[in-house]
């Protein structure tokens, strides 16, 4: 049974009426909010779409929303109530970002994060309109009754060829298949610059900035896995994924629960006072070592780099120590990188030294050993 507009209008209102209040905290506290900070862009909203549909096509997209729409329309005629309810649903997101304007809007991954209610609504439309579709299928004389799922097969072939999985397994191997490098968008990477599809501002380099020691492993046909340490989580600061593009050899993250001395040095701009700034860095190890039982901490792909039992167990060829991350550095209504100097790096090369003998390669970023598989007491 249709029910009128006027009754799904005051519905909605009175509904309004009463959730109001629930917010009121929001709105008195919108000063320490992130709001007003980002923007609508028409780029952030194709983003979004294609990260909807699954797809960076043109084509697809275009054909993919026509089945939203399609989707809607039959909604509406046949269920007017939960098509309004999803035309309001919808309105109400996009007065209420186009208002709040919260942080890195403007980005397809956030504003579709916002929104996130809309993704299944947006997939049944189109799966609605699709079945719509095939089961008003007639075949004429001569038509073969097969066509339908011939052409609908061939729609989800292509799909698939254009969609997200070839993307991220094209890399082979690939253990960053979770960075937003690829998650951001479904955009195939060209590798002459790294990007994070993060909205944040990461550190970027471009292939002749890499350490000459990584395409000197590429051609190192007896390495094949490699352990890297420190490992920050952020994507934004994490350019491990670029490396793996060039020497394509497994990676293992490393971390230290007990490593000391902990933490970073840096060198501040000039002009800064203690409270004025923050970084946006985040080792595993600062994690990690909440874990008061190692025994917990069982892993397929970490190693604790100071287990020297656990290292040569790994499989690793070669583990690479890093002196230091750009991380994000984050300041009043700027942001920013900044470099961050490991302090445990240092003490666990000399370690290193006593255990594996001299570095394989050590440059103004990075010294790497060569693991060697003896028999050795655990730890040491």
């Amino acid at each position: 049974m249709a029910v009128p507009l006027k009754r799904v209008l005051l519905a909605s209102f009175i509904v309004t009426i009463l959730v109001l209040p629930e917010f009121a905290p929001v709105f008195l506290a919108r000063d320490q909010l992130p709001w007003h900070r980002g923007r609508m862009s028409m780029d952030g909203v194709l983003a979004a779409a294609a990260l909807l549909s699954g797809t960076s096509s043109l084509s697809l997209n275009i054909l993919f929303f026509l089945f939203i729409a399609a989707g809607t329309i039959w909604l509406f005629r046949h269920h007017p109530l939960l098509g309004w309810m999803f035309a309001s649903t919808l309105v109400a997101y996009v007065v209420v970002l186009s208002i709040s304007r919260p942080s890195l809007l403007q980005t397809g991954p956030v504003f579709l994060r916002y929104m996130i209610a809309l993704m299944p609504a947006g997939l049944m439309l189109a799966a609605v309109a699709v079945d719509r579709l095939l089961s008003r299928w007639r075949p004429g004389k001569g038509v073969s009754k097969a066509w339908p799922a011939l052409i609908l097969t061939a729609l989800l072939a292509y799909l698939f060829v254009a969609g997200p999985l070839p993307m991220l397994f094209a890399e082979v191997p690939n253990n960053f298949t979770n960075h937003s490098a690829f998650q951001g968008s479904w955009r195939r990477p060209d590798w002459q610059v790294s990007e994070v599809n993060d909205g944040l501002p990461a550190y970027s380099i471009t292939p002749d900035q890499i350490p000459p020691f990584y395409r000197w492993l590429g051609e190192q046909s007896e390495a094949r896995t490699i352990i890297e340490y420190p490992f920050d989580i952020s994507n934004y600061n994490d350019l491990f994924y670029y490396y793996q593009h060039f020497h394509q050899k497994q990676v293992l993250a490393g971390y230290a629960r007990k490593a000391e001395p902990r933490g970073y040095t840096y060198i501040l701009p000039p002009g800064l006072t203690n409270n004025a700034y923050a970084f946006g860095v985040r080792s595993i190890d600062e994690i990690l070592t909440q874990v008061d039982d190692p025994a917990k901490l069982r892993f397929r792909n970490l190693i604790e780099v100071t287990d020297s039992a656990a290292v040569r167990r790994s499989g690793a060829d070669i583990i690479v120590l890093h002196k230091y991350v750009m991380a994000l550095f984050i300041l009043p209504g700027q942001l920013g990188t900044i470099r961050m100097n490991y302090r445990f790096t240092k003490p666990l090369a000399e370690r290193y030294v006593e255990l594996f003998g001299p570095p394989l390669y050590e440059d103004a970023q990075i010294i790497c050993f060569r693991i060697k598989r003896t028999n050795s007491p655990s730890g040491q």
